[in-house]
């Protein structure tokens, strides 16, 4: 049996995720861990130990690992952010609040370009940054579990 994973783990992931790296799941230690880009190119070439630092080797002997296993047995990419899924729990978060005055606001700044950045100071502005954090949260969660179930990994509520 797998070791289960933490849901908060999966979604501190994905919330934390850059251009440069791939998050995986580790399934055999129910870990999440991230590689770069350039590890992965680099156990597609590896040479030997000796062409690169000693820190880097440990990652790329196990980004090695990952592209051995083509199957999925041990490593499972975790998804990349959800930008369209952001935007959309953005505007539910709008429609759900109880104020006309502030859900309006908040409608209004996540128009057009800039939106993230508008919205993000609009919700500091009103006061909503705790609920607005509270809701993305359990939105990402719902995504997580759907994604475990989905891939058959098992998880605690942590």
């Amino acid at each position: 049996m797998s070791p289960r994973v933490k849901l908060s783990d999966i979604i501190n992931t994905i919330s934390s995720q850059s251009y440069n790296s791939l998050w995986y799941l580790d399934k055999k230690k129910g870990e999440p861990f991230h590689v770069s880009k350039e590890q992965l190119r680099a156990a597609e070439e590896y040479t030997g130990p000796e062409d690169y630092p000693e820190l880097e080797k440990e990652k790329i002997k196990l980004a090695r690992e990952i592209l051995n296993d083509t199957k999925g047995h041990r490593f499972i990419l975790i998804p990349g952010k959800f930008v369209s899924h952001e935007y959309s729990t953005m505007e539910n978060f709008c429609f759900s609040l109880d104020e006309d005055e502030i859900s309006g606001a908040l409608l209004q700044a996540i128009k057009g370009p800039g939106a993230f950045n508008r919205f993000d100071n609009c919700i500091h502005r009103h006061g909503v940054a705790d609920d607005w954090y509270k809701f993305r949260y359990n939105s990402m969660k719902k995504i997580v579990k759907g994604w475990c179930e989905e891939n058959s990994i098992e998880y605690v509520e942590k």
